[in-house]
C-alpha cells in the first residue's frame, strides 16, 4: 500500500467527518443561538436563496461520502493515481466549508 495514498484518503475522510460535524452542530445551535438559515433570514437581501435550495447540501454530502468510499476502494490499486491527483484539494474544500459555517454562526 502506498503510504501517500493512505495519508491522503485518511485526511480526506477526517476532514469530511469534520465538515459533517460542523454542519450538524450549526443546525443544532451548538455554536450560536441561531442556525445558518435563521441568520441568513435575519438580513434582508435580494440574493438569499429560498429554503428549498438548501436541499442541495444533502446531495453534496451524499456524493462526498461516495467519493470517500471510492477513494478507500482505490487505496490498494490506484494505477491511474486518482488519489494523488485529487491531492489535498478535497480536504481543503472541507476545511473551508467548516470554517465558513463556524464563522457565519459565530458572527450572525
Amino acid at each position: 500500500m502506498n503510504t501517500k495514498n493512505f495519508a491522503l484518503v485518511l485526511l480526506n475522510t477526517i476532514t469530511f467527518v469534520l465538515v459533517l460535524f460542523v454542519n450538524y452542530a450549526s443546525n443544532t445551535r451548538m455554536f450560536a443561538n441561531a442556525t445558518v438559515a435563521e441568520i441568513a433570514h435575519k438580513y434582508d437581501t435580494l440574493f438569499a436563496p429560498a429554503d428549498y435550495a438548501f436541499i442541495i447540501w444533502s446531495v453534496i454530502f451524499l456524493l462526498s461520502a461516495g467519493f470517500i468510499i471510492y477513494q478507500w476502494t482505490l487505496i490498494k490499486n490506484d494505477t491511474k493515481k486518482y488519489i494523488q491527483r485529487t491531492g489535498v484539494w478535497f480536504a481543503l474544500s472541507n476545511i473551508a466549508n467548516a470554517l465558513w459555517v463556524y464563522c457565519w454562526c459565530m458572527n450572525g
